[in-house]
């Protein structure tokens, strides 16, 4: 193997920047200008005894990557540089690679599933190298289990990637299934067993006219559930998984007999401590998933819909409650995904889907809500959450949340344990969704309960006290801003207090606290009644001040997108209620807010949507920095890649359109209006462009037209024919 070719695989993975940099540079160049050979190149490297381990697999690793793509656009780039490459070549770099499947070096198969699927992709989807799966298949019915393993990897990853399935790979989804069922056998060796699951699950979403004929679908849930029954546990774990994705696919096929099977063998492995268990919680979330949105969308008829999920309630929920005493010790994992956060959203679900009839059954559980056992009153108020849905009014429903929702107020203040203090304050806000009239029968008495957890040291407490709040202000006070007063205006100088402490916290960023306290703060602005607007111009300069911090070089970069982002938005709020009483502080906000593109040096949609803002309530602000704007505003409205920046540049035009009129025209003589007028021409015609971009565009002719008056004349004639066209579309229904 080439030392120089070697030494360049080395680069790519290398701790010098430089180094890695220029390695990199050089594998875009090769690509570019001799892509057949390059690849050959990292073919070979990948099958070569003498190469490392660690670089046959990224050779795998980088012909992928220089075949496929993170998005759809560089992906078929990438597709259509591997197709033109001639076939005699293209030839040449498969047979070395089909060589790495059968190689004993794991790194090296490893890496030669990765480069042979994402050809097999390319060439697949256009109808090329149609015998792949029979050689793949001939290659398993050898019988050596190194050469199993990697072709079955390789179909494996084909199926689960490919999209769209072109018919070529379903007319032979048979032969696939037969090599599964061949290495599923339980007397060959461990790897092939589990490569053939990982194959199933890939195949599951080619095998549809399969599924459609009972001997061979009753074949496949075989195949399935026997792998449920395997003591390994990354069989059991995928094989699990298959039946999750079978409930996604091909819900209408599942009978009785079925999930009978199913349950007998789901209800087993569900009280172990397998890794595999929150996957059989996770089959009947999607089921209950599947038939809740039956329901609501009434695609099934009544005897279409099977109902399994209300059929199977009285034994499926006890075996969940009994999960949720498995949650973790401590908030600091609260985000860890495990069968106890399993079994919770599955009541969630089961609860949306089944409504009323849950209540009995989980009803004696969430009743231990007072237990000695700390384990006991957490899995009880998760699931009195779980099951708030708002969709129930019945008494017994209601008569539970208003007996509960005083014993969440006590353990939010007071329970020895942070785990039940955490999911207090989350339940809290479940009630304030579900049934805001309940906790409006004494807001204050919430509120203070969950002020006093926002300042908990813990900061997942003090996050979900918070959010509680901001449910509480979204469902209980929305539309009641123009009261002269109400009860929030007592509360509402010490609850912005205690949120801009949460703000300022050193564990802000821990559990998304910073973000939702300025999430809670902007909901507190835009629905406080009037006699509280003198005080939210008095917070201006508070903001502003902690805008201009963010600037700062030794801020973490995430905590100074959090607060360019949150901190404008939050300004873009208080200008909308107080309108032109924001004149006396306009020019240093919109100086602050500038600030944020230079040290950015990329327009934030935030800032500039609170900029247009600013221009509607302070129009007389937009000639005196119209000169030193413009070029922002240029930028963004140039910038069809990104549809929020363009939506917040053309929200910014009808704001300068309003504040402007013809001066907008005058300015310099028609040459911005020129530079506008073009760029959303350009985007019109630019197919790239966002469809649901195209109405706002379109409206943006009229802002300037009735801004600039009879200088639109100008423009007239190269837009009728646009504006006919565009009137001429039929939308399709349901768009």
């Amino acid at each position: 193997m080439d030392p120089n070719f070697l030494k360049h695989l080395n680069d790519l993975t290398c701790g010098d920047k430089n180094l890695r940099q220029q390695a990199i540079d050089l594998q875009n160049q090769q690509l570019e200008q001799n892509p057949a050979g390059y690849l050959l190149n990292l073919a070979n490297a990948l099958v070569c005894d003498s190469v490392p381990e660690n670089l046959k697999q990224l050779a795998g690793i980088v012909i992928k990557n220089a075949i496929t793509g993170p998005n759809e656009e560089t992906k078929r780039h990438h597709q259509q540089m591997w197709l033109k490459i001639p076939a005699q070549q293209r030839a040449e770099i498969k047979k070395v690679l089909f060589n790495g499947l059968g190689t004993t070096n794991n790194s090296g198969r490893k890496g030669a599933t990765f480069a042979v699927s994402s050809i097999a992709i390319a060439e697949l989807s256009v109808d090329e190298w149609l015998d792949l799966i029979p050689t793949l298949a001939g290659g398993i019915k050898q019988n050596n289990p190194v050469v199993q393993e990697g072709a079955l990897q390789t179909i494996a990853l084909i199926c689960e990637d490919i999209d769209p399935i072109p018919s070529n790979l379903e007319n032979q989804s048979g032969e696939i299934l037969n090599c599964i069922a061949l290495c599923a056998k339980s007397e060959l060796p461990i790897e092939v067993r589990r490569a053939s699951i990982a194959a199933m699950y890939g195949a599951l979403g080619i095998v549809g006219s399969n599924f459609e004929k009972k001997a061979e679908r009753d074949y496949i849930m075989q195949i399935i559930c026997n792998a449920c029954k395997e003591q390994d546990v990354q069989i059991q774990g995928q094989a699990l998984r298959c039946l999750v994705k079978t409930a996604e696919l091909y819900y209408e096929f599942l009978d009785d007999t079925y999930m009978q099977a199913i349950w007998t063998i789901t209800s087993e492995i569900m009280l172990t401590d397998s890794e595999a268990a929150p996957f059989t919680v996770e089959f009947w979330s999607t089921i209950a998933e599947t038939e809740r949105d039956a329901l609501e969308e009434a695609d099934f008829e009544d005897s279409s819909c099977s109902n399994f999920a209300a059929k199977i309630l009285s034994s499926l929920v006890p075996r969940l409650c009994a999960n949720l005493l498995k949650q973790v010790d401590s908030t600091d994992d609260e985000d860890e995904w495990n069968i106890a956060a399993a079994s919770a959203a599955c009541i969630v679900v089961l609860a949306e889907c089944t409504q009323d009839a849950i209540i009995p059954i989980i009803l004696p559980f969430v009743q231990l809500i007072n237990n000695d056992n700390w384990r006991q009153r957490e899995a009880s108020t998760m699931a009195f959450g779980s099951i708030l849905t708002g969709d129930s009014d019945s008494e017994e429903v209601v008569n539970m949340v208003t007996q509960v929702i005083g014993i969440l107020i006590q353990h939010l203040g007071n329970d020895s344990n942070d785990c039940v203090r955490s999911t207090s304050a989350w339940a809290i806000s479940k009630v304030a969704s579900a049934y805001p009239a309940i906790i409006q029968r004494d807001t204050n008495a919430v509120v203070t309960a969950l002020v006093a957890g926002l300042s908990n040291p813990d900061p997942v407490i003090a996050y979900y006290s918070c959010f509680a709040l901001l449910e509480i202000l979204t469902c209980i006070y929305p539309g009641r801003q123009e009261e002269s007063t109400n009860e929030l205006s007592s509360i509402f100088l010490p609850l912005f207090n205690e949120l801009m402490k949460a703000v300022t916290r050193d564990d802000a960023d821990m559990s998304k606290l910073r973000i939702t306290a300025y999430e809670t703060i902007n909901r507190l602005f835009e629905n406080a009644p009037l006699d509280c607007l003198k005080q939210m111009n008095e917070f201006i300069q508070p903001f502003l001040s902690q805008l201009e911090s963010s600037f700062n070089l030794n801020v973490d970069e995430d905590d100074q997108r959090q607060m360019q982002a949150y901190i404008p938005l939050v300004l873009q709020t208080i200008t909308k209620r107080i309108g032109n009483d924001i004149a006396a502080q306009a020019k240093p906000m919109y100086d602050t807010l500038t600030k944020v593109f230079t040290t950015r040096k990329v327009i934030v949609d935030e800032a500039l949507t609170a900029i247009a803002t600013l221009f509607e309530a302070c129009p007389q602000l937009v000639k005196t920095v119209f000169s030193s704007f413009t070029p922002y505003f240029l930028a963004a409205l140039q910038n069809f890649q990104d549809v929020s920046i363009l939506k917040s540049a053309l929200f910014c035009l009808g704001s300068l359109c309003d504040a402007l009129e013809e001066d907008l025209f005058k300015f310099d003589n028609g040459t911005l209006c020129d530079n506008i007028i073009n760029t959303l021409r350009s985007h019109l015609q630019n197919p790239v462009v966002d469809q649901e971009m195209r109405p706002l565009i379109i409206s943006s002719f009229g802002d300037i037209a009735m801004a600039i008056g009879g200088y639109f004349n100008k423009y007239f004639s190269d837009f009728y024919s646009v504006f006919c066209a565009a009137s001429d579309i039929t939308i399709p229904p349901n768009e």
